[in-house]
């Protein structure tokens, strides 16, 4: 997915709350990035192409 001249695709890191997310899933309108904490247990959040083009240029 192209967002403003920068290319997300699965596997990508991005950094948010001082926390690596990776990029797991792509869809039309939605971003979901993984979490793994040092316990093992993952987390996943679901973001707009929008916001993750926000944490990008930041």
């Amino acid at each position: 997915m192209i967002i403003q001249q920068k290319l997300i695709k699965i596997g990508d890191r991005v950094i948010i709350d001082d926390k690596e997310w990776k990029v797991a899933e792509i869809k039309e309108n939605l971003v979901t990035l993984y979490h793994e904490n040092v316990e093992g247990s993952g987390q996943t959040i679901l973001m707009s192409p929008a916001e993750v083009k926000d944490i990008l240029s930041s």
